[in-house]
């Protein structure tokens, strides 16, 4: 430091600026950049965006997407590429809203999934249904729209569409016979268990 010529004493310090902001970052970029949009949002918005108008791919849509959405995603992708025709009947969507029961939301869920792994022979045993309809794994259910974009776009996956849906369809009535199965034993058990009380009284 260099002495003060009138006192003798040290000079005043001056306070340091702080410094600029690397590359002119703007405090509203700096914040942008703190909450990045998530790769797995930008990767649907980029692939699905090229093919579908509607729904709005927004972020704030795709971070925690409902049911709904993927379904009216679904409807979108069907409406410009064709993909994916007899999956669903008209009954099966509108009966897909917020409201509706786990079931009607788990079977829809079920069929896509099937059907979206079949035509673009990927794995996607990992997809936990559950976790989309309470909408705590948003990650995933980016993903399944990312592989619905290439089963509508990929030409060797457009081959696949008849057989995806049949096996969908079969995969279905499966899990109809397996849930038909499991009520009927719930009954058959629960009807013991009355006459076992009732022949103890």
């Amino acid at each position: 430091s260099t002495p003060n010529s009138e006192t003798g004493g040290e000079a005043p310090k001056v306070p340091t600026p702080p410094p600029e902001p690397k590359g002119n970052v703007s405090p509203k970029a700096q914040k942008d950049k703190e909450t990045a949009v998530p790769h797995w949002v930008t990767a649907t918005q980029s692939s699905l965006g090229s093919i579908v108008s509607g729904p709005e791919l927004s972020t704030a849509a795709l971070e925690k997407p409902t049911v709904s959405f993927v379904r009216d995603v679904f409807r979108a992708v069907y409406k410009a590429a064709g993909c994916g025709e007899g999956l669903f009947t008209d009954a099966e969507l509108e009966a897909v809203s917020e409201n509706a029961n786990t079931e009607i939301k788990r079977t829809m869920l079920h069929k896509l999934v099937d059907f979206v792994a079949n035509v673009t022979e990927s794995d996607l045993s990992s997809f936990v249904v559950e976790d989309c309809i309470a909408g705590t794994n948003p990650e995933q259910t980016n993903l399944l729209l990312q592989k619905l974009h290439a089963a509508a776009t990929d030409e060797a996956a457009k081959t696949r569409w008849g057989a995806g849906v049949k096996l969908a369809e079969a995969n279905h009535q499966v899990r109809v016979k397996d849930d038909q199965i499991v009520t009927l034993k719930t009954e058959v058990q629960s009807t013991k268990e009355e006459q076992a009380e009732g022949g103890g009284e």
